[in-house]
């Protein structure tokens, strides 16, 4: 047990993994793009390097990368809560698929894309509702990188 968390301790750190794919470095990239219609910086995915980056790590690195996590700890992907960021639902749905946790929480629907404030809003929205003995949170970066976080409930 690394450290506690939140107002009551309830949320315990067991244990974190991360992955990092540097072939992939460019793949994803921040800018202004004037057919969003947008006039900020929102994310991009380069046409071929992009493609292939989703198609591979995005789709599969996320599944493999809580699996390896659960694994060395003994936890069984039943015992767990999932909670991630929120790219596109086919995305999200692939996750379910492959992860297969018992309870996979999120709030794409009524909140979309939230980039990197996904997990930590999802898990406020949730909190008092988490029923599994752990919680995963999984999260991706452009560059490309991967963080799963293992959290006793």
């Amino acid at each position: 047990v690394v450290g506690e968390a939140g107002p009551g301790g309830r949320l315990v750190l067991v244990d974190w993994a991360a992955d990092t794919f540097s072939d992939e470095y460019g793949a994803m990239v921040l800018g202004v793009r004037p057919e969003s219609g947008l006039a900020h910086p929102t994310y991009g995915i380069a046409p071929t390097g992009g493609i292939q980056a989703f198609l591979k790590s995005g789709m599969n690195g996320p599944p493999q990368l809580i699996a390896r996590l659960l694994a060395k700890h003994g936890i069984t992907p039943d015992e767990v809560t999932l909670i991630s960021h929120q790219a596109t639902r086919k995305l999200m749905d692939h996750w379910a698929q492959q992860i297969r946790p018992r309870e996979y929480l999120d709030t794409f629907e009524e909140l979309g894309n939230m980039v990197h404030a996904s997990m930590p809003v999802t898990l406020a929205r949730f909190q008092r509702e988490l029923r599994t003995k752990y919680l995963v949170l999984v999260g991706l970066g452009i560059g490309a990188h991967q963080l799963a976080v293992l959290v006793r409930v």
